[in-house]
């Protein structure tokens, strides 16, 4: 279209001053009734059909979106053969320019990104929109550490409205183009725009890293191997970073003051670590009621062997769990790996009634030497981070608010160390127990269909589904 500058106000009342980005469709503009700036952009609009309305209405749907990661839209203009959406104009600059001029980003802020991109992306398709562009310069790093997605609603409508699975895929290219510099298999090449040609899977290399795993899973070719949504919400909010704070270290036995005591202290340490997992604790009451919550189809046992003091590789999260246990949990028998260290399992009846339905997610996640720290400290920093997010967090990934029932708290008598916390969206109601064992942290999240669960069922599913995972770990 030509330049719309110098012509008469957009609708009455929007001046249009500059383009914005590069693509040429969005605007900084004054809106001179009431005196504040806003970002314009054109939807050109298929000619009078049966390809229009579906246009129109995803517009209208991507205008009706209210969630902090995506602009809020203050007006929508039909003028003729295109529509224009009037939005919150976001300042900063987006994630392509930022790469341009510092590079690739850390894996923790790349994270963050990817957790404020995948709610945005989370919200639009529950409410009928969807991006179907997402890329680098689709993502605006906003002041006070405000991530938006810009684009819903105005990208190119031409066949089938994008899947989540597509979506995703393109939420782990700019994940990587963040982490590397360069989209996948485009190394030394400028940093993608939104809306180019994905490489060929083949060419496209996972880096390493925390978010090697995940990327891996992302990018696959297939979108059937492509983790959930909610998988991963739970690996990126587990790579978030937190305020800095004082370095944790291992508790070490009450001693009197004196410079002798340094020594005592670094013997005790290591004495620490070489009877670390050794044995279990004796169940607290906490956990000895669980226990009794327990269908006796799973006795516990009465004196458990020892827990492993290392693990040297990863065990695969699937088979912590065995078909015969998943069915005491009411769950399916054979679970899905959403992605590398996340292990699903499904409702075991479908048409079972909806508050019998219960599903169950475990994330193994282990720790190696690195920086000084051995595998074991490593673990402990991590699962106080995990537990310090927990703490705080008020929300789903897609901006739904929780309700935390049980505030996390410890539940000695599993592993080194354990919380549990019980929360609900008013949906679905969740019991999560997080452990340390040795350099392993293991996340088991049980899940029932239920606002509340007044019977205990959850709690007392999720306890027994930890139980079986520790088992599943002394037989290794």
């Amino acid at each position: 279209m030509a330049d719309p500058r110098g012509a008469h106000l957009l609708g009455g009342r929007y001046r249009l001053l500059e383009r914005l980005g590069t693509a040429g469709s969005s605007w900084r503009a004054r809106d001179e009734l009431l005196h504040r700036e806003v970002a314009v952009t054109e939807v050109p609009l298929p000619p009078p059909g049966p390809y229009r309305e579906p246009v129109v209405r995803v517009v209208r749907a991507a205008a009706a979106l209210r969630h902090a990661a995506v602009p809020t839209t203050h007006d929508v203009i039909a003028a003729g053969d295109r529509m224009w959406m009037v939005q919150e104009l976001v300042e900063g600059p987006t994630l392509a320019q930022v790469l341009r001029t510092r590079g690739p980003q850390p894996h923790e802020r790349v994270a963050a990104i990817g957790l404020r991109v995948l709610a945005a992306l989370t919200h639009a398709h529950a409410h009928g929109a969807w991006h179907g562009a997402l890329g680098p310069e689709s993502v605006v790093l906003g002041a006070g550490d405000r991530i938006v997605v810009t684009g819903f609603g105005t990208g190119l409508f031409t066949g089938e409205p994008p899947s989540m699975a597509q979506e995703l895929r393109d939420l782990g290219v700019v994940l990587y183009t963040a982490l590397e510099g360069h989209a996948p298999g485009q190394q030394g090449r400028p940093v993608s725009m939104g809306g180019m040609p994905l490489s060929a899977p083949e060419t496209a290399e996972t880096p390493s890293g925390p978010l090697a795993p995940l990327l891996s899973g992302l990018l696959d070719d297939d979108p059937a191997h492509r983790p959930a949504p909610e998988a991963v919400a739970i690996t990126l909010e587990r790579l978030m970073p937190l305020p800095s704070r004082p370095r944790r270290r291992r508790r070490l036995a009450l001693v009197t003051a004196g410079v002798t005591v340094v020594a005592l202290a670094a013997a005790a340490t290591v004495t620490a670590v070489l009877s670390r997992g050794s044995a279990e604790p004796a169940p607290s009451p906490t956990a000895t009621t669980a226990a009794r919550s327990t269908p006796p189809s799973a006795p516990p046992s009465s004196r458990p062997s020892p827990l492993p003091t290392a693990f040297a590789t990863a065990p695969d999260p699937c088979k912590l769990i065995t078909p015969e246990q998943a069915a005491t949990l009411s769950l399916a028998a054979i679970p899905s790996p959403t992605s590398q260290g996340i292990c699903h399992w499904g409702e075991a009846d479908d048409n079972a009634p909806t508050n019998l339905k219960y599903t169950l997610n475990v994330q193994v996640v282990r720790y190696v030497p690195k920086f000084g720290d051995t595998a074991v400290e490593r673990a402990e920093a991590n699962f106080a981070r995990w537990r310090a997010q927990d703490e705080k967090a008020d929300e789903t990934a897609a901006g739904v608010p929780l309700i935390k029932t049980v505030p996390p708290r410890d539940l000695p008598g599993l592993g080194d160390e354990a919380y549990t916390l019980e929360q609900t969206n008013g949906l679905t109601y969740l019991t999560q127990i997080v452990m340390r064992v040795a350099n392993l942290n293991i996340a088991v999240q049980y899940q029932r269909q239920i606002p509340v669960d007044r019977e205990g069922r959850a709690r007392a599913g999720g306890h027994m589904a930890a139980r079986y995972v520790l088992d599943a770990l002394r037989s290794r």
